[in-house]
């Protein structure tokens, strides 16, 4: 019998872990797996009494394949942590040369390729710091022979300047069959998420104090939320503001609610400082509430307009204006607006953004 092909995805958070970041590595991993490959995910801390079944029953995994973690506590996200990360990589795969290597992790994929190793990058944000001076010389110099990339949005290579043959640009996905369940629907909206500014959470607020019949729930690491924002939510008494859930949940969740809400404001940000994502963003939310059933009301945004069709498979607003938001939602509410096609087209949609035809794109590029 023939022996699967060996893979190798480096990411640099540890689990347990709360991001999307970490969500999308397992989904991947896991199609990959699915894919006939012996799959290995490097990664720098497990904390202890976690094992793989646990993730794999709360991220609803498929398969079973491998993690290896390379320290004892979780490390700091910088330079030289990541830096470390990487040797302790080259040491332990020893040379091998028949590996196929995925990285998340930028050091790491860099450190790789400069030791004559194939790597695939994928890249979701744009670069800071010394990183990104490091590899604006390391492209400069054509140094980057070994590599390859996956851009989570084209718009991100008017950062990188990578030549055209050099990448791949894939959206994040979904798992059509994490949503199979048939749950009963409640009149209310929610909300899944970051709860970082530009997510749209003042936006919700605005809106629930509009529609105090309604209620609004929200899910999302409540650390991330600012002090003053969070006072005010919990204030409001038709809003339900929610810690993080594993993502075993998220599908009821999202299914069970009438309206998924994703009012993204004109700047986005994420968990790194200072950081702008409004123009390349492909949220993986997105692609849940697509598969979900419900009827989405997003923000019409550039950004995913290839995705997102308005009074197709969802209904996009281009204000941020309390008014409108009411109006679409007291609408649906009130049934005078028509969704069956909308939420048929949102799962034909969803269908088309898979993680195992994800992989097959990457399989194919490679």
């Amino acid at each position: 019998m023939k022996s699967k092909k060996k893979l190798i995805y480096i990411a640099d958070f540890s689990l347990p872990n709360m991001s999307a970041y970490m969500l999308h590595v397992l989904k991947m991993c896991d199609a990959m797996s699915e894919k006939k490959f012996n799959v290995t995910l490097f990664i720098p801390f497990v904390k202890k009494g976690y094992s793989f079944n646990y993730f794999k029953s709360k991220y609803l995994l498929k398969t079973n394949f491998t993690m290896e973690s390379f320290f004892n506590k979780p490390i700091k996200r910088g330079f030289f942590s990541y830096l470390l990360f990487a040797i302790k990589i080259l040491i332990f795969i020893k040379k091998k040369n028949d590996l196929l290597i995925i990285s998340r992790s930028i050091i790491p994929a860099l450190v790789l390729s400069l030791t004559n190793y194939n790597v695939l990058l994928e890249i979701h944000t744009e670069m800071r710091g010394l990183t990104k001076a490091i590899f604006k010389i390391i492209v400069f110099f054509n140094f980057n022979q070994k590599l390859k990339y996956i851009l989570i949005h084209k718009k991100l290579n008017e950062k990188l300047q990578l030549h055209k043959k050099k990448f791949i640009v894939l959206d994040d996905c979904v798992d059509i069959r994490d949503f199979k369940k048939n749950v009963s629907v409640k009149n209310e909206c929610v909300y899944t998420g970051s709860y970082v500014d530009g997510k749209g959470l003042n936006v919700i607020l605005n809106i629930a104090k509009r529609l105090p019949e309604i209620k609004f729930n929200l899910y999302g690491n409540i650390r991330t939320i600012k002090e003053e924002l969070k006072s005010l939510i919990i204030k409001q008494k038709n809003i339900k503001l929610n810690n993080y859930v594993t993502y075993n949940k998220i599908p009821d969740i999202i299914k069970s609610n009438k309206v998924l809400l994703m009012p993204y404001e004109e700047k986005i940000s994420v968990l790194i400082k200072n950081l702008d994502v409004s123009s390349y963003i492909s949220p993986l939310k997105l692609f849940d509430y697509l598969a979900s059933g419900s009827t989405i009301i997003a923000t019409d945004k550039p950004a995913y307009s290839h995705i997102l069709k308005n009074n197709f498979n969802s209904i996009l607003i281009s204000t941020l204006k309390t008014d409108e938001w009411v109006y679409k939602i007291k609408e649906i509410f009130n049934n005078n607006h028509n969704t069956l096609k909308i939420k048929k087209n949102a799962l034909r949609t969803a269908k088309k953004y898979t993680w195992l035809s994800r992989c097959e794109k990457i399989i194919n590029f490679i």
